[in-house]
């Protein structure tokens, strides 16, 4: 995803968004396991795609994020919407009165930070999605993504001796284009404007059948989702368990 949220780079994503089934695929996966007509919270929902896909699925969504744009974003797409509560801030700031009955952390953070929120917030299911890749799949600078994927979290949370659940299986969140043009200028806002060599960005283009779209960049997501109680992270903590 791209860490800055221009207005170039929400319109991409919702592009992404709408040409592909990955939420609505990856909302019936976590509806799984959920408790019946649960009140939801996404952490770090961005632009809120996850959070309106687990509406049918839940009784109340929270949606969260500490950056304003995906915030601003989301409530006028979700305007009426009376079962979306559409927060912008820190989540570690923004409690809610009674806790959630259960939590989503969808390519969220490290996790020190997921374990410390589900332990003080949420009462029932914590759910994570991680990508299974550890470098930026659109990005040219090899940046690393090691302390984030499925197999890192699985390994704290057996180190803190916390019963957890896992499937690992891959979805597909491309990124169609309009032109060549647009598409130099996707890799460019994603490479914090540096210029891309054109031979580079078509060589990692595809063909579209896509109406209006005629070239598309292929993304094949690895990803791991990880389910555990956040009463084991509570008892861990009170019990000063586990390797920390």
């Amino acid at each position: 995803m791209m860490q800055d949220w221009l207005p170039e780079t929400i319109a991409f994503y919702r592009t992404a968004a709408a040409h592909s089934d990955y939420y609505r695929i990856l909302a019936e996966r976590v509806s799984a396991y959920l408790p019946l007509n649960a009140h939801v919270c996404d952490a770090g929902c961005g632009l809120g795609e996850l959070s309106l896909a687990l509406l049918p699925f839940c009784g109340r969504v929270t949606a969260i994020d500490r950056a304003a744009p995906p915030i601003e974003d989301l409530r006028r797409r979700a305007a009426g919407l009376s079962r979306m509560e559409i927060l912008q801030g820190d989540i570690f700031e923004n409690r809610p009165p009674k806790p959630y009955d259960a939590m989503v952390f969808c390519l969220f953070g490290g996790m020190e930070e997921t374990l410390q929120i589900a332990a003080e917030q949420c009462a029932g299911p914590v759910i994570l999605i991680k990508r299974a890749s550890t470098v930026h799949r659109f990005g040219t600078s090899g940046s690393k993504l090691e302390h984030f994927t499925p197999a890192a979290a699985e390994e704290r949370l057996h180190r803190l001796n916390i019963p957890f659940r896992a499937e690992h299986f891959a979805l597909e969140l491309g990124q169609p284009f309009r032109s060549l043009t647009e598409a130099d200028q996707f890799f460019r806002l994603y490479n914090r404007g540096r210029d891309i060599p054109p031979e580079e960005v078509r060589g990692r283009l595809q063909v579209s059948a896509l109406p209006g779209f005629p070239c598309y960049l292929p993304n094949r997501k690895q990803l791991g989702l990880i389910v555990f109680s956040a009463s084991d992270v509570r008892r861990e903590k009170e019990s000063g368990g586990g390797d920390a």
